[in-house]
């Protein structure tokens, strides 16, 4: 049996060992790489994530989106960067203002209702761009996005 072996000497088991510690420091070090990569590749996918976010609230807020949107920022609070919470705090807010109808438009017009007139806030009330599961999902998603930080 032990002449099929090969004889090795103890450089050559020395030279073993240290390549082996190598090849072990090199697959280290290329994971680490893998999960910088990851790392980079999922801050690139949450800022076009919230981009879009953005762009549905800003453009489309009576997108059938809207909900799916409202609860991804609810989800996703504590990624949320600081520098973008005043805009969107202030975009949610745009939300909640009511829209004129067109009849509110020309009573105002004809000095029918005056804007600030008791009646012009329950037309006003009436007009709101929202939906009430709309408004409410707005709503909570304003208050995680304030607990999120």
């Amino acid at each position: 049996a032990k002449k099929t072996q090969a004889h090795v000497s103890k450089k050559q088991k020395k030279r073993k060992r240290v390549d082996a510690r190598l090849e072990g420091d090199i697959k280290e070090a290329a994971a680490e790489l893998d999960h910088d990569e990851r790392r980079r590749q999922q801050t690139e996918t949450l800022k076009m994530v919230f981009l879009t976010y953005f762009r549905v609230l800003k453009t489309a807020p009576n997108s059938p989106l809207l909900y799916s949107v409202l609860r991804g920022l609810g989800h996703f609070a504590h990624l949320i960067n600081v520098d973008f919470f005043n805009d969107l705090l202030r975009v949610l807010k745009t939300l909640f203002a009511p829209v004129p109808t067109q009849a509110q438009l020309t009573a105002m017009a004809h000095g029918l209702t005056a804007p600030g007139a008791p009646g012009a806030a329950a037309m006003a009330a009436a007009a709101s761009r929202l939906s009430l599961a709309d408004t409410l999902r707005c709503i909570t998603t304003a208050f995680e996005i304030a607990s999120g930080q």
